[in-house]
Protein backbone atom coordinates (compact mmCIF):
# COMPACT_ATOMS: atom_id res chain seq x y z
CA UNK A 1 0.00 0.00 0.00
CA UNK A 2 0.97 3.47 -0.84
CA UNK A 3 3.06 5.40 2.06
CA UNK A 4 4.39 8.75 1.98
CA UNK A 5 8.33 9.40 1.63
CA UNK A 6 10.28 9.58 4.87
CA UNK A 7 12.14 12.58 5.27
CA UNK A 8 15.37 11.91 5.67
CA UNK A 9 19.11 13.63 7.05
CA UNK A 10 20.05 13.17 3.45
CA UNK A 11 17.90 15.93 1.63
CA UNK A 12 19.55 19.11 0.62
CA UNK A 13 18.09 20.75 3.82
CA UNK A 14 18.93 18.32 6.49
CA UNK A 15 22.43 17.91 5.06
CA UNK A 16 22.95 21.49 5.12
CA UNK A 17 21.87 22.22 8.97
CA UNK A 18 23.02 19.10 10.12
CA UNK A 19 26.82 19.85 8.20
CA UNK A 20 26.51 23.42 9.68
CA UNK A 21 26.32 22.03 13.22
CA UNK A 22 28.84 19.72 12.72
CA UNK A 23 30.75 23.23 11.39
CA UNK A 24 29.77 25.33 14.18
CA UNK A 25 30.90 22.88 16.95
CA UNK A 26 34.69 23.34 16.38
CA UNK A 27 34.04 26.52 17.18
CA UNK A 28 32.28 26.30 20.30
CA UNK A 29 34.58 23.69 22.24
CA UNK A 30 35.18 26.35 24.98
CA UNK A 31 31.64 28.27 24.60
CA UNK A 32 29.61 30.44 22.30
CA UNK A 33 32.32 32.98 21.43
CA UNK A 34 35.43 33.45 18.87
CA UNK A 35 38.67 34.15 20.12
CA UNK A 36 40.53 36.63 17.80
CA UNK A 37 43.55 35.12 15.90
CA UNK A 38 46.55 36.57 14.88
CA UNK A 39 45.95 39.17 11.87
CA UNK A 40 42.31 39.19 13.13
CA UNK A 41 43.53 41.64 15.15
CA UNK A 42 44.71 43.92 12.59
CA UNK A 43 42.07 43.77 10.12
CA UNK A 44 39.19 44.04 12.34
CA UNK A 45 40.33 46.08 14.94
CA UNK A 46 43.36 48.24 14.51
CA UNK A 47 42.56 48.74 10.94
CA UNK A 48 39.22 50.40 11.54
CA UNK A 49 40.27 52.60 14.88
CA UNK A 50 43.28 53.74 13.71
CA UNK A 51 42.26 54.53 9.76
CA UNK A 52 39.58 55.71 7.68
CA UNK A 53 39.17 53.71 4.16
CA UNK A 54 40.69 55.79 1.77
CA UNK A 55 43.95 56.53 4.07
CA UNK A 56 44.29 53.08 4.71
CA UNK A 57 44.49 52.11 1.13
CA UNK A 58 47.32 54.62 0.82
CA UNK A 59 49.09 53.30 3.28
CA UNK A 60 48.54 49.64 2.64
CA UNK A 61 47.46 49.08 -0.53
CA UNK A 62 44.60 46.86 0.65
CA UNK A 63 42.49 47.53 -2.67
CA UNK A 64 45.85 46.44 -4.93
CA UNK A 65 45.51 42.61 -3.75
CA UNK A 66 42.09 40.81 -3.23
CA UNK A 67 40.13 43.90 -3.40
CA UNK A 68 36.92 42.47 -2.35
CA UNK A 69 38.23 40.26 0.15
CA UNK A 70 39.87 44.11 1.94
CA UNK A 71 36.58 46.40 1.43
CA UNK A 72 34.36 42.96 3.12
CA UNK A 73 37.38 43.43 6.08
CA UNK A 74 36.59 47.02 7.08
CA UNK A 75 32.58 47.34 6.09
CA UNK A 76 31.52 43.99 6.63
CA UNK A 77 33.48 42.05 8.76
CA UNK A 78 34.97 44.69 11.02
CA UNK A 79 31.82 45.63 12.86
CA UNK A 80 31.15 42.32 13.98
CA UNK A 81 34.64 42.47 15.74
CA UNK A 82 32.94 42.44 19.36
CA UNK A 83 30.39 39.82 18.10
CA UNK A 84 32.62 37.61 15.80
CA UNK A 85 30.34 34.21 16.44
CA UNK A 86 28.34 35.89 14.18
CA UNK A 87 30.76 36.10 11.49
CA UNK A 88 31.48 32.52 12.03
CA UNK A 89 27.75 31.75 11.80
CA UNK A 90 27.70 32.94 8.90
CA UNK A 91 30.96 31.64 7.02
CA UNK A 92 30.04 28.70 8.35
CA UNK A 93 27.13 28.51 6.19
CA UNK A 94 29.11 29.89 3.33
CA UNK A 95 31.27 26.66 3.62
CA UNK A 96 28.13 24.53 4.22
CA UNK A 97 26.52 25.61 0.83
CA UNK A 98 30.04 25.73 -1.07
CA UNK A 99 30.73 22.01 0.02
CA UNK A 100 27.25 20.88 -1.16
CA UNK A 101 27.46 22.74 -4.06
CA UNK A 102 30.54 21.20 -5.03
CA UNK A 103 29.14 17.96 -3.89
CA UNK A 104 25.95 18.12 -6.26
CA UNK A 105 28.81 19.45 -9.11
CA UNK A 106 30.77 16.39 -8.78
CA UNK A 107 27.40 14.23 -8.96
CA UNK A 108 27.14 15.10 -12.19
CA UNK A 109 29.88 13.12 -13.31
CA UNK A 110 30.86 10.46 -10.29
CA UNK A 111 29.24 8.34 -7.90
CA UNK A 112 28.91 9.71 -4.47
CA UNK A 113 26.95 9.22 -0.97
CA UNK A 114 26.46 11.76 1.65
CA UNK A 115 30.08 10.82 3.21
CA UNK A 116 31.61 13.18 0.62
CA UNK A 117 30.19 16.14 1.94
CA UNK A 118 30.56 15.27 5.66
CA UNK A 119 34.43 14.45 5.01
CA UNK A 120 34.95 17.60 3.15
CA UNK A 121 33.27 19.79 5.61
CA UNK A 122 35.02 17.78 8.35
CA UNK A 123 38.21 17.43 6.91
CA UNK A 124 41.27 18.45 9.34
CA UNK A 125 43.55 19.50 6.74
CA UNK A 126 40.85 22.61 6.33
CA UNK A 127 40.54 23.84 9.38
CA UNK A 128 43.18 26.55 9.36
CA UNK A 129 42.10 28.00 6.34
CA UNK A 130 38.48 27.78 7.72
CA UNK A 131 38.55 28.88 11.07
CA UNK A 132 40.54 31.52 11.57
CA UNK A 133 38.30 34.62 10.46
CA UNK A 134 40.98 35.96 8.66
CA UNK A 135 42.00 33.41 6.40
CA UNK A 136 38.23 32.17 6.01
CA UNK A 137 36.75 35.53 5.12
CA UNK A 138 38.76 34.66 2.17
CA UNK A 139 39.21 31.41 1.35
CA UNK A 140 35.56 30.44 2.26
CA UNK A 141 34.05 33.47 0.07
CA UNK A 142 35.81 32.51 -2.69
CA UNK A 143 35.43 28.74 -3.12
CA UNK A 144 31.84 29.45 -2.35
CA UNK A 145 31.41 32.11 -5.52
CA UNK A 146 33.57 29.72 -7.34
CA UNK A 147 31.12 27.04 -6.52
CA UNK A 148 28.08 28.88 -7.25
CA UNK A 149 29.49 30.01 -10.46
CA UNK A 150 30.07 26.14 -12.04
CA UNK A 151 26.67 25.70 -10.75
CA UNK A 152 25.37 28.34 -12.90
CA UNK A 153 27.32 27.24 -15.84
CA UNK A 154 26.03 24.14 -15.45
CA UNK A 155 22.33 25.22 -15.42
CA UNK A 156 22.98 27.08 -18.83
CA UNK A 157 24.29 23.77 -20.65
CA UNK A 158 21.00 22.01 -19.23
CA UNK A 159 19.53 24.57 -21.46
CA UNK A 160 18.09 26.69 -18.64
CA UNK A 161 18.78 30.22 -20.25
CA UNK A 162 20.97 32.65 -21.26
CA UNK A 163 20.94 34.27 -17.79
CA UNK A 164 22.61 31.53 -16.40
CA UNK A 165 25.56 31.80 -18.53
CA UNK A 166 25.48 35.54 -17.19
CA UNK A 167 25.30 35.10 -14.01
CA UNK A 168 28.48 32.42 -14.06
CA UNK A 169 30.57 34.96 -15.89
CA UNK A 170 30.18 37.36 -12.95
CA UNK A 171 30.46 35.22 -10.05
CA UNK A 172 33.38 33.34 -12.10
CA UNK A 173 35.38 36.69 -11.60
CA UNK A 174 34.33 37.31 -7.81
CA UNK A 175 36.49 34.33 -6.38
CA UNK A 176 39.55 36.63 -7.68
CA UNK A 177 38.70 39.44 -5.54
CA UNK A 178 38.59 37.42 -2.51
CA UNK A 179 40.90 34.77 -3.03
CA UNK A 180 42.68 34.09 -6.33
CA UNK A 181 43.21 30.05 -5.58
CA UNK A 182 39.45 29.60 -5.64
CA UNK A 183 39.24 31.08 -9.01
CA UNK A 184 41.65 28.32 -10.58
CA UNK A 185 39.09 25.70 -8.79
CA UNK A 186 36.11 27.25 -10.50
CA UNK A 187 38.15 27.13 -13.92
CA UNK A 188 38.80 23.33 -13.63
CA UNK A 189 35.37 22.21 -12.99
CA UNK A 190 34.10 24.56 -15.60
CA UNK A 191 36.58 23.12 -18.41
CA UNK A 192 35.84 19.51 -17.12
CA UNK A 193 32.35 20.08 -17.05
CA UNK A 194 32.76 20.76 -21.05
CA UNK A 195 35.54 18.09 -21.80
CA UNK A 196 34.62 15.75 -19.60
CA UNK A 197 32.64 12.60 -19.66
CA UNK A 198 29.03 12.75 -20.93
CA UNK A 199 27.84 9.00 -19.99
CA UNK A 200 24.68 8.74 -18.66
CA UNK A 201 24.20 7.48 -14.92
CA UNK A 202 22.33 4.28 -14.96
CA UNK A 203 21.68 2.87 -11.27
CA UNK A 204 20.27 -0.65 -11.46
CA UNK A 205 17.14 -1.56 -9.37
CA UNK A 206 15.80 -5.05 -9.41
CA UNK A 207 16.55 -7.93 -11.86
CA UNK A 208 17.31 -5.96 -15.56
CA UNK A 209 15.75 -2.57 -14.57
CA UNK A 210 17.71 0.84 -14.18
CA UNK A 211 16.91 4.36 -13.56
CA UNK A 212 19.10 6.61 -16.29
CA UNK A 213 19.32 9.98 -14.76
CA UNK A 214 20.88 12.29 -17.37
CA UNK A 215 19.38 15.37 -16.00
CA UNK A 216 16.68 17.61 -13.53
CA UNK A 217 14.45 16.60 -16.64
CA UNK A 218 15.20 13.56 -18.29
CA UNK A 219 15.17 10.69 -15.74
CA UNK A 220 13.53 6.93 -16.90
CA UNK A 221 13.14 3.84 -16.24
CA UNK A 222 14.82 0.75 -18.87
CA UNK A 223 14.89 -2.96 -19.13
CA UNK A 224 18.19 -3.60 -20.32
CA UNK A 225 17.47 -7.57 -21.74
CA UNK A 226 14.56 -6.06 -23.21
CA UNK A 227 14.95 -6.13 -27.21
CA UNK A 228 15.45 -2.14 -27.14
CA UNK A 229 16.93 -1.40 -24.26
CA UNK A 230 17.20 1.91 -24.98
CA UNK A 231 13.57 2.57 -25.03
CA UNK A 232 12.13 3.43 -21.68
CA UNK A 233 9.64 1.46 -19.82
CA UNK A 234 8.41 4.67 -17.81
CA UNK A 235 9.29 7.01 -19.79
CA UNK A 236 10.87 11.00 -18.21
CA UNK A 237 10.26 12.51 -14.96
CA UNK A 238 10.49 9.61 -12.86
CA UNK A 239 10.61 11.30 -9.74
CA UNK A 240 11.00 8.36 -7.42
CA UNK A 241 10.95 4.65 -6.92
CA UNK A 242 10.35 1.85 -4.62
CA UNK A 243 10.48 -1.81 -4.61
CA UNK A 244 7.98 -5.01 -3.11
CA UNK A 245 8.96 -8.04 -3.94
CA UNK A 246 9.38 -8.51 -7.25
CA UNK A 247 7.78 -4.73 -8.13
CA UNK A 248 9.09 -1.96 -8.77
CA UNK A 249 6.67 1.11 -8.09
CA UNK A 250 7.38 4.30 -9.85
CA UNK A 251 6.44 8.03 -9.48
CA UNK A 252 6.27 10.09 -12.91
CA UNK A 253 5.30 13.73 -14.07
CA UNK A 254 4.93 14.92 -17.16
CA UNK A 255 8.05 16.70 -18.59
CA UNK A 256 6.96 20.84 -19.28
CA UNK A 257 6.54 21.95 -23.01
CA UNK A 258 9.31 24.33 -22.24
CA UNK A 259 12.02 24.65 -20.69
CA UNK A 260 11.42 27.97 -19.19
CA UNK A 261 8.50 26.02 -17.11
CA UNK A 262 9.63 24.37 -14.04
CA UNK A 263 8.47 20.27 -13.51
CA UNK A 264 5.41 20.23 -11.02
CA UNK A 265 6.34 17.29 -8.82
CA UNK A 266 3.57 17.50 -6.56
CA UNK A 267 1.50 16.18 -9.67
CA UNK A 268 2.29 12.41 -10.55
CA UNK A 269 1.07 9.18 -12.34
CA UNK A 270 2.18 5.87 -10.89
CA UNK A 271 3.66 2.73 -12.38
CA UNK A 272 3.83 -0.75 -11.40
CA UNK A 273 6.84 -3.12 -13.35
CA UNK A 274 6.36 -6.46 -12.47
CA UNK A 275 10.26 -7.83 -12.88
CA UNK A 276 9.50 -11.32 -13.40
CA UNK A 277 7.13 -11.31 -16.36
CA UNK A 278 7.56 -7.78 -17.11
CA UNK A 279 4.41 -6.74 -17.04
CA UNK A 280 3.76 -3.21 -16.43
CA UNK A 281 0.55 -1.51 -14.98
CA UNK A 282 0.07 2.56 -15.56
CA UNK A 283 -0.42 5.14 -15.34
CA UNK A 284 -2.51 5.00 -12.78
CA UNK A 285 -3.50 8.45 -12.16
CA UNK A 286 -4.94 8.72 -8.08
CA UNK A 287 -3.67 7.26 -5.15
CA UNK A 288 -6.77 5.50 -4.83
CA UNK A 289 -5.81 3.38 -8.01
CA UNK A 290 -2.61 2.76 -7.06
CA UNK A 291 -3.43 1.39 -3.59
CA UNK A 292 -6.15 -0.34 -5.30
CA UNK A 293 -3.53 -2.22 -7.42
CA UNK A 294 -1.23 -2.59 -4.17
CA UNK A 295 -4.11 -4.25 -2.08
CA UNK A 296 -4.78 -6.53 -5.74
CA UNK A 297 -1.34 -7.65 -6.24
CA UNK A 298 -0.65 -7.85 -2.03
CA UNK A 299 2.40 -4.93 -2.14
CA UNK A 300 3.35 -2.99 0.11
CA UNK A 301 5.78 -0.30 -0.40
CA UNK A 302 7.26 1.05 2.30
CA UNK A 303 10.80 3.00 0.91
CA UNK A 304 10.75 5.52 -2.06
CA UNK A 305 14.27 6.53 -3.04
CA UNK A 306 14.24 9.99 -4.98
CA UNK A 307 15.96 10.69 -7.94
Amino acid sequence: MYKREKRDWTGPAGMFLLLFLLVMVRYCAFGLRYYPQLDDYIQYHNYTRLYDFSTLQELTGILSSRPLAGIADYFFWSPMFGHMILGVALISALYVAAVLLIWDILGRYFRTSPVLPVVMALLPLGIEGTYWMSASTRVVTGMFFAALAVRAFLNWLDGKGRGWLVLYLIFQLLPFGFYEQAGLLSIALTVYSVFGPKDDFTTPIMGNYAIVKENSRSAYIINSKSATPETPVVESIVISYATSGKFIAVKQTAVPETKEIKPDYTTYSYWLINTADDQVFGPLTTDDDFNAKCQELELNFQEWIGT
